[in-house]
């Protein structure tokens, strides 16, 4: 499995040096599954894992999905997610960001697309009781306030879309984003994804 080799052997890194860094989340994720545990149940679900690594990696499924039942990208982001971070505030950031990074890419402009799309993921995650756990984390992904490019999932989110939404330019997102501190690396990763 291209985790595995990547958590125990350093493959799949640029330099070939290994990976220079792995959260507490991703690191007990990569434990359940080699004990055998599915990928899809691998990611720790309790309220401290709520991390921003599967959101860090939840981009390719936006752009090699281009499924227009965003139902069912939404669904495929919470599976993506939850091989490293279960919890449903994961799942929800990692749904938000994919259907906002596939509208943008059909040239949405950023105030229009963040419209469109809560309003999608509120419908999506309102007409199926399978998603009873989501509608609570999103209201809060919604209500969350703070911007100061920390590791969790949902001020990840917001810092990384507040650089897009206000910049003018790509080098000015990615500086905007950076200009946060704490995790930059992420939260211009996600920046400029979107």
């Amino acid at each position: 499995m291209l985790f595995r080799s990547w958590y125990r052997d350093g493959a799949y890194t640029p330099d070939g040096d290994g990976r220079f860094d792995i959260g507490n989340t991703t690191r007990a994720a990569m434990e359940n599954l080699a004990k055998g545990i599915p990928a899809t149940d691998a990611g720790p679900s309790g309220d401290r894992d709520c991390g921003n690594g599967s959101l860090m990696r939840v981009l390719p499924v936006a752009l090699a999905s281009r499924m227009s039942d965003e139902g069912a990208l939404a669904a495929r982001a919470h599976q993506v997610s939850k091989i490293t971070h279960g919890h449903p505030r994961a799942q929800v950031a990692c749904a938000f960001y994919t259907l906002l990074t596939q509208r943008l890419t059909n040239w949405s402009r950023p105030s229009n697309a963040i419209f469109a799309e809560k309003n999608t993921l509120k419908l999506i995650y309102l007409v199926s009781s399978t998603y009873a756990n989501h509608v609570t984390a999103f209201n809060d992904l919604l209500a969350w306030k703070e911007r100061t490019g920390s590791g969790f999932v949902f001020d990840s989110f917001w810092s990384a879309w507040d650089a897009v939404a206000e910049a003018s330019s790509f080098e000015d997102a990615i500086r905007r984003a950076i200009a946060h501190g704490h995790d930059t690396d992420t939260t211009a990763a996600l920046a400029g994804g979107l």
